[in-house]
């Protein structure tokens, strides 16, 4: 395993907006500010993203491991999150697409088939540009339909503004 190329320059701490979102609810949103960490973990072999965020007034956390395999370019992503999740912790697989990690994972629906989990880490565009990077993450029906569900955006702790 290795980091993709295009979350090197992401290592350093962070600072931002969260955006959680509630379908069918008033409001379908909640925001608020996030810390992200990112640092490269297991000599370098793997990148873990750590970030805080809040909803309802009560502070969440969440980590990624992320890591590629050398020979396919595949991209997996070992996910956990306070508000998201349980117990357990997803597994997502997908690529480096473009500059940007694209993995889906898979979690049981109350009732019916299981439902899709898209995690994109988008760095900034261009690799020279270094204001920020996002989070974003989609849910998707067992019928197909992609949904945004939570948003964070990053730009470097020592130059965010507040």
């Amino acid at each position: 395993m290795s980091i993709p190329i295009s979350l090197h320059r992401l290592a350093g701490s962070w600072k931002g907006t969260s955006t959680l979102v509630f379908p069918g609810a008033t409001p379908p949103e909640t925001t608020s500010e996030s810390l992200a960490t990112v640092a490269p973990v297991a000599r370098g072999r793997f990148l873990r993203i750590d970030y805080t965020w809040s909803c309802q007034n009560e502070s969440q956390e969440g980590t990624l491991l992320v890591g590629r395999e050398k020979k396919s370019g595949d991209v997996h992503v070992v996910w956990c999150d306070s508000w998201h999740q349980g117990e357990t912790f997803m597994i997502s697989a997908g690529r480096d697409v473009a500059g940007a990690i694209d993995v889906l994972g898979h979690y049981p629906a109350a009732t019916g088939p299981d439902w899709g989990w898209r995690t994109t880490i988008r760095p900034s565009a261009q690799p020279s540009d270094n204001e920020g990077w996002e989070l974003v993450m989609h849910n998707i029906s067992s019928d197909g339909q992609e949904m945004l569900a939570f948003r964070n955006v990053y730009m470097r702790a020592d130059d965010a503004r507040s």
